[in-house]
């Protein structure tokens, strides 16, 4: 216990502009959370969150796990193209251990993929090509969503009258996605390779050859298959339409009924909120759906109770995929042995 102390402080110091910085954003995000108190009713918040029962929660829990159903279709679509065949079973835990580890990082989407691609090694899959397999499931995840997202962003815009500058912003930010996605789809459909030309400065970097190997990884699937690809984007459709009626049924639940239009916009403000580096969105999300449920009859303290309600079933999901990843590390390997072993390579260089 003492050695694995002191490697932990010298683990500390080592890279402790990384964890400063994560601990920072982290008391941003409780700052932001706790001034929201401010904001709302606390007698109709404490109501509304009292009034949801725990049946409530687990029916909540059964449909939100539709998207991470979807989700790990989708992946496994992708790795049956790479050439691998994993379980459906032993995927959906690694996609929830990855979950884990994004939610709770200031990175959301991305911080959890060496999480994922490591626990595949154990299918048999390469940690190299597992880790193509988890940046491809994010890449098409992440255009598909912001696509969606920009389009959301549009109806927004033309159901909510915004000052005539912000409405400015808003539209050319959305017109500028949209044309750097075409882009993007355009060039993988010709087979062109799509990140080495917009880093094409970093070529003297020992990280380059790496980013070139990626590029045609990324170039092989979308042109070797096509079909593959389509049906990885149609399912990524499918699961936004899942995580719409995710927010429906919650509203349904807690005793709301906002609208079709209202229901699509409050997935695009999570959506827009876990883009900000805040672990969970703390705070940012409980802001943006105060703000825009006071704009409908339910009013910002039911907007506020919403957003509690979320984050519980995603730290739900979260903390169950940290203790999957952490099961399948240590039947893998004696967790101690490893944890010791991995601190002293990162800070000497060589294993024990």
């Amino acid at each position: 216990m003492p050695k694995i102390i002191a490697l932990c402080l010298r683990y500390f110091r080592h890279y402790r502009r990384n964890i400063i910085l994560i601990a920072v954003s982290f008391i941003v995000g409780i700052l932001l959370f706790g001034s929201v108190f401010s904001y709302v009713n606390y007698q109709k918040l404490a109501q509304v969150i009292l009034r949801f029962s725990w049946w409530k929660f687990i029916i909540f829990l059964i449909v939100s796990s539709l998207v991470l159903i979807i989700t790990t279709i989708r992946w496994q679509l992708i790795l049956s193209a790479k050439g691998y065949k994993v379980p459906f079973d032993r995927l959906l835990q690694y996609r929830l251990a990855g979950f884990g580890f994004s939610y709770l990082t200031p990175v959301a989407e991305v911080g959890g993929a060496p999480f994922r691609a490591y626990l595949l090694k154990q299918e048999g899959v390469p940690f190299s090509q597992a880790l193509v397999t988890v940046i491809l499931d994010n890449f098409i995840e992440i255009t598909s969503q912001g696509f969606l997202v920009t389009l959301g962003v549009l109806a927004f815009l033309s159901h909510f009258g915004l000052s005539h500058h912000l409405e400015g912003v808003l539209a050319i930010s959305a017109i500028i996605f949209l044309v750097f996605t075409s882009w993007i789809l355009w060039r993988l459909k010709k087979g062109k390779l799509l990140l080495v030309p917009l880093v094409s400065f970093l070529h003297k970097k020992s990280f380059f050859k790496s980013l070139v190997h990626f590029d045609k990884c990324f170039v092989e699937f979308f042109s070797q298959h096509k079909d593959t690809a389509l049906d990885t984007f149609l399912l990524s459709i499918a699961s936004f339409i899942s995580s719409i009626l995710e927010v429906g049924v919650l509203l349904y639940l807690m005793g709301y009924w906002l609208g079709l239009l209202n229901t699509f916009l409050i997935k695009i403000i999570f959506n827009i909120a876990i883009l900000f580096p805040v672990p969970a969105a703390l705070g940012v999300s409980e802001w943006a759906q105060a703000s825009f449920f006071s704009t409908t009859i339910a009013g910002k303290s039911v907007g506020f109770a919403f957003s509690i309600l979320t984050k519980a079933k995603n730290l739900f999901y979260a903390f169950a995929g940290i203790g999957l990843f952490v099961y399948w590390w240590h039947k893998r390997v004696r967790l101690d042995k490893y944890f010791i072993n991995y601190l002293h390579q990162k800070l000497h260089g060589k294993i024990l």
